[in-house]
């Protein structure tokens, strides 16, 4: 395991629109040109290792041939570890960087020539009834420390502010399918989270009760 005082990182999230040569990019950004033996050579800075998270990795487009550029710019660097300069056309070699990446399923599938670079996890998603208690508990334990309404209170403590938020999500990808145009419309437990996240921003000005 990698401490973090000898880690240096960066997470990328990839989109519909994004192109290899702004993921490679990304990376060069954050890694130093050392010269060995004439040919150049892409490092973390002295003394670490470099971690490369990328999010949503299966979310870039497919294009006419049914490859996905972003991903194979990546396989790229994991199987010959390093990349092609953009200008020159000159290899570089890319060493000291280790990849983490996570993805959704039921987006484009990754190619088993990329996955075969990692161990692969599979977390599937809870049952309602755990979801109905696990966001139930987090405002529940968050909502306390304020002086609500007895009725605001109420909608919390019997958990119909959880349901209408996990009922309403359901409805929304029952309805609104991905599309090949519109990829996007894939939603999954994070848009749920962001909702009881905002809910944790509230300030005690803003829900006392007059």
């Amino acid at each position: 395991m990698i401490r973090q005082s000898q880690q240096a990182h960066l997470t990328f999230t990839f989109t519909a629109q994004t192109s290899p040569s702004v993921a490679q990019i990304q990376l060069e950004n954050h890694l130093q040109n050392l010269r060995k033996h004439g040919s150049i050579t892409l490092v973390p800075p002295p003394g670490k290792k470099f971690l490369y998270f990328i999010d949503d990795i299966n979310m870039p487009a497919v294009e006419e041939y049914g490859a996905q550029p972003p991903i194979e710019m990546l396989r790229l660097l994991l199987g010959h570890q390093g990349v092609w300069d953009r200008k020159t056309h000159v290899f570089k070699q890319v060493e000291g960087v280790e990849m983490l990446i996570s993805g959704t399923y039921g987006r484009t599938d990754l190619p088993p020539r990329f996955l075969r670079f990692f161990n692969t996890l599979y977390i599937p998603e809870p049952e309602e009834e755990s979801l109905v208690l696990i966001f139930s508990e987090i405002t529940k334990g968050f909502f306390q420390r304020f002086k609500l309404k007895s009725e605001v209170m109420d909608m919390i403590l019997n958990r119909s502010l959880v349901n209408a938020t996990l009922n309403l999500y359901t409805m929304i990808r029952a309805e609104l399918l991905p599309t090949p145009e519109k990829s996007h419309y894939l939603f999954n437990l994070r848009d749920v989270s962001r909702v009881f996240q905002g809910l944790a921003l509230a300030k005690q000005a803003t829900l006392s009760s007059p």
